[in-house]
């Protein structure tokens, strides 16, 4: 059994297609720590998808060598992938959207990710309020 820490931010988390390692990422404006804990022992490994900050979600892939991540800020999301021994890589950015979940297809074809749009005006008016 494992439990998941609940942080004051999020936390979001995936199980391996294995079953056998679970990879949680906090959403944080300042670091982008990713753990892998193998469920067997308990074993933890921490990777940094520095300068991709603001983790939203995490995917394993397919054949559970690499993981995808939102990276949310103000200008967008960025989805990267990250091999556990290696550097992220940028993979799609979208600048008018929030990504907050991710999931590979079982066969590693497809990537399916939610979305969030928002669109907001603002307008100036003269002599407001009125005296």
């Amino acid at each position: 059994m494992l439990k998941v820490p609940a942080e004051a931010d999020f936390t979001a988390w995936d199980l391996s297609g294995d079953g056998k390692r679970v990879a949680i990422a906090t959403f944080d404006h300042k670091a982008s720590d990713v753990k892998i804990i193998t469920l067997a022992d308990k074993a933890t490994t921490k990777l940094s998808a520095m300068p991709w900050t603001q983790l939203a979600a995490v995917g394993w892939a397919a054949d559970g060598k690499s993981l995808f991540l939102p990276s949310y800020s103000s200008r967008g999301t960025t989805i990267v992938t990250m091999s556990p021994g290696g550097k992220p890589n940028p993979l799609y950015k979208q600048p008018s959207w929030d990504i907050f979940s991710i999931m590979p297809s079982p066969d590693g074809h497809y990537l399916a990710f939610g979305p969030i749009t928002a669109n907001a005006n603002a307008w100036t008016t003269a002599n407001f309020p009125s005296k």
